[in-house]
């Protein structure tokens, strides 16, 4: 995109003072403007809190990807905290994590996952730990790791990973593939 930014989107990047709705076409220099307007924010101000909601699950990691790319390049953001890229699902139930007996919740209640999204989740499981190994042997290990009561302090799980159990709730640490055991790799 050559001509960055154009005169619309630099209204964008140096808005301040009160909410701001950003309506643009596929294509148009959305994230690009908004990852933009975040450096610069974050370059006027280091405290200031900066937070990326999405609507999928695919825009808040390829956000966070350029946003991570645009912030470690830059001198002086390099090394901060990155701001909070999440799905509006997600930040959603991040608040309400923080204070669920206002919702009527108690402390370390878990959201269920339709069977629809498993696949999806799997798949990010995967993509975001750089496994190599199918979502199909993943879940075969977390069954079998569910199936065998291991404990999650287990020797063959990592601790960089909770996975919850739909049915139960129950808390499974999941991890790179050379730790799951040999017979669903």
């Amino acid at each position: 995109m050559s001509g960055f930014p154009d005169k619309h989107q630099r209204k964008v990047i140096e808005h301040r003072g009160c909410p701001l709705v950003v309506v643009a076409g596929p294509g148009s220099g959305k994230t690009r403007t908004l990852v933009e307007r975040a450096r610069v924010i974050l370059t006027e101000d280091s405290e200031s809190n900066v937070a990326f909601v999405t609507f999928t699950r695919t825009s808040r990691r390829d956000t966070k990807k350029k946003l991570e790319s645009v912030l470690s390049a830059d001198e002086e953001t390099e090394g901060r905290d990155f701001p909070t890229v999440s799905t509006l699902h997600g930040f959603a139930e991040s608040i309400v994590h923080k204070a669920p007996a206002v919702v009527g919740l108690d402390h370390g209640f878990c959201v269920l996952v339709p069977d629809t999204e498993q696949e999806l989740i799997l798949g990010e499981v995967i993509d975001d730990l750089s496994m190599t190994i199918s979502s199909a042997n993943l879940r075969k290990a977390v069954a079998s790791h569910k199936n065998k009561s291991l404990s999650p302090k287990s020797r063959i799980w990592p601790a960089n990973l909770w996975f919850f159990n739909k049915h139960s709730c129950e808390r499974i640490r999941v991890g790179h593939n050379h730790w799951l055991p040999n017979s669903v790799r």
